[in-house]
C-alpha cells in the first residue's frame, strides 16, 4: 500500500480523483524524438537526457527554410535563426539600405552610379524605354554579364525577366524575333 505522506500535491491529487497513479494523458507513452533513442519523452518531445541537453546545446533542425528568401538554413546556425545570410537579414530589416548594400557588392555600383546610369539611358527601360519599373518592388533591375560582371544596362522587370528566360543568349533571342516575325505577319 502507498503511503500518500509519500506524493506530492500533483501525484495525492492524482490518487485521490483517479484512484491511481497511472498517467493517461496521451503523450505520455512517446518515444523520445531524436533518432535512434527509444526512450519514452518527458517533455516537448524529448527523453529526459535530450531534453536537459537541449537547454545548454540547441538540437539543430534540418530543413529550416529563410524567412526573407525562403533558401535552406544552414545546421550550423543557432537554432533560433530565422535568415540563412546576413544579406538576408539587412534585406528583412532595411530594404534601403539592402539595395546600397546589394548594388555595392554585386556591381560596384553606388546609388549616384546607378542613377547616372538611368538617366543617361533616358530614365527609363534600356531595351524598351519605359519609366515604370514593375514587379513587386517597383524597382528597376541592374542588367550584367553573368560571366564577367560587368554592368550592361538598367531594365524594368519585364525585360530583364525575359532576358533570364532566353538565357541571355542573343541566338534564342533572334529565333524568337524570327518566329513572332512569321506568325504574326509584323515586320518591324
Amino acid at each position: 500500500m502507498l503511503r500518500t505522506e509519500q506524493l506530492c500535491r500533483k501525484h495525492y491529487m492524482r490518487l485521490k480523483r483517479k484512484g491511481s497513479l497511472d498517467d493517461r494523458r496521451k503523450n505520455a507513452r512517446r518515444e523520445c524524438s531524436v533518432d535512434g533513442c527509444g526512450k519514452l519523452s518527458a517533455s516537448l518531445g524529448l527523453c529526459q537526457n535530450h531534453y536537459i541537453q537541449s537547454r545548454y546545446k540547441p538540437v539543430r533542425h534540418e530543413g529550416r527554410l529563410c524567412s526573407y528568401c525562403s533558401g535552406p538554413i544552414a545546421a550550423d546556425k543557432k537554432s533560433n535563426a530565422k535568415f540563412c545570410t546576413r544579406e538576408c537579414k539587412i534585406s528583412a530589416s532595411q530594404p534601403v539600405r539592402a539595395r546600397r548594400y546589394n548594388l555595392k557588392r554585386k556591381y560596384g555600383l553606388t546609388e549616384e552610379g546607378f542613377t547616372e546610369l538611368l538617366v543617361s539611358q533616358g530614365g527609363g527601360c534600356a531595351i524598351c524605354g519605359t519609366t515604370e519599373p514593375g514587379g513587386r518592388a517597383q524597382q528597376f533591375h541592374v542588367d550584367h554579364h553573368h560571366g564577367t560582371g560587368t554592368v550592361r544596362g538598367i531594365l524594368c522587370t519585364n525585360c530583364n525577366s525575359g532576358l533570364g528566360q532566353f538565357k541571355d543568349d542573343p541566338s534564342l533571342l533572334e529565333a524568337a524575333v524570327r518566329y513572332l516575325s512569321a506568325t504574326l505577319d509584323y515586320t518591324p
